[in-house]
């Protein structure tokens, strides 16, 4: 198995002039695919998603082309997709959900059932060299353990996290560097965030006036997104790590938490913004500014609703699903328009 990962100044290096800047304020045309969810997006534009009517099956989007990938015959999900457009996710076998990769070619390949004693399994990320994380569910304590798949394509546990802690894998970027949440060493509190990459699993997010951090997106320059339990607050925010202390990013005006749901290489961030019911306002951050993203779509926007979104490539393309014109579900790429 491949030990080597990129440092975060080589990854930035690697990305730069790949990524376009996405200024605050942008405006976004709404581009239809289809039915279906949009759950992925890669950096040429290409989505991954499921269908929203039975049977249910994984999709992919190229070119706005939609293409059913194949499943064990009882629907599947992709979860994420990497630069030369493998995709990666669960299908369910028996009623069980196993983690499965469908090759460029659109072949399927079952990466296991669940270990004895496991419930299901889903992956979660792959990176350009084919290495592929995900996670385990038990029916017991500690209830979720992760896995890595290398590039050869065999299966083990994920590198344990100092003084032997177990993470929960959340997301993958391009180049192998991996992020999710670890219980804390000390300190009392719950769980602290992690990067994985050339120096194994490092703890971060643990200054003192947070009580919780859960990493859940990494971007192509090794930076990292998540959410936070600030003290000062009370509250749960969203935040942007770039190195040192994690940035927190805030709510919109009358919400209560936030989250992150994926970030690029500029830095712009997408996520919710979350009411005490649960019920989300999508937002993108950009450069220190959280704007709603109901506030920032052209005309095109007008004939939908409920907007979930799902991802951001370096292009600045967002990938979700909303319900167009009252009736149903439609996956999405929100392209920024040019100044």
């Amino acid at each position: 198995m491949s030990r080597h990962r990129l440092s975060l100044l080589e990854v930035a290096l690697a990305s730069a002039l790949a990524t376009s800047p996405v200024l605050a304020g942008t405006l976004y045309h709404v581009v239809d695919l289809g039915p279906g969810t949009g759950d992925a997006i890669d950096n040429h534009g290409n989505v991954a998603g499921r269908q929203v009517a039975a049977p249910f099956s994984a999709l992919t989007w190229r070119k706005k082309q939609a293409t059913v990938l194949p499943d064990f015959g009882e629907g599947g999900f992709a979860r994420a997709i990497n630069g030369p457009g493998a995709i990666v996710g669960e299908a369910a076998d028996g009623g069980v959900l196993h983690p499965v990769l469908w090759t460029t070619d659109g072949q399927l390949h079952d990466l296991g059932a669940p270990p004895p004693g496991d419930v299901s399994g889903v992956a979660l990320g792959i990176d350009n060299a084919g290495e592929i994380v995900g996670t385990w569910q038990l029916p017991a304590p500690p209830w979720t353990t992760s896995f890595l798949v290398d590039a050869a394509g065999v299966m083990g546990p994920f590198p344990l996290a100092p003084g032997g802690r177990s993470p929960i894998v959340e997301a993958m970027n391009v180049h192998g560097q991996v992020v999710g949440t670890t219980l804390a060493p000390t300190n009392g509190r719950g769980y602290v965030c992690f990067i994985y990459g050339a120096k194994g699993v490092v703890d971060f997010g643990t200054a003192l006036d947070w009580y919780s951090c859960s990493a859940t997106a990494i971007s192509s320059a090794g930076h990292v997104g998540g959410s936070v339990g600030v003290a000062a607050t009370s509250r749960v925010e969203a935040f942007l790590w770039t190195g040192g202390q994690p940035q927190p990013l805030g709510v919109l005006p009358g919400d209560a938490r936030s989250e992150v749901i994926g970030l690029n290489a500029s830095d712009v961030v997408v996520g919710n913004s979350l009411f005490d019911n649960g019920f989300a306002h999508p937002f993108v951050w950009s450069e220190g500014v959280m704007t709603p993203l109901s506030e920032l779509l052209d005309e095109s926007g007008q004939h939908w609703s409920t907007l979930r979104i799902s991802g951001i490539n370096d292009a600045g393309e967002i990938s979700g699903s909303g319900i167009l014109n009252g009736k149903t579900e439609h996956a999405f790429i929100l392209r920024p328009i040019a100044d």
